[in-house]
């Protein structure tokens, strides 16, 4: 096999790599995104519920 065509394919297979590490990367990101909009909207549940109770009891 020639010395370039050794060389491109080791260039590939690097590039490949990279763009699967940075798809890992992104998903990963996404889903602590999604974990911390969960974590979010469950606090203002609570708040909003500790709200109206707070104004039923007045």
């Amino acid at each position: 096999m020639p010395e370039r065509q050794i060389r491109m394919e080791k260039w590939l297979q690097e590039r490949a790599e990279e763009v699967a590490r940075r798809a890992r990367e992104q998903a990963e990101q996404a889903e602590a995104e999604r974990k911390a909009l969960e974590t979010a909207r469950a606090w203002w549940v609570r708040l909003s519920q500790k709200q109206r109770d707070d104004c039923s009891q007045r």
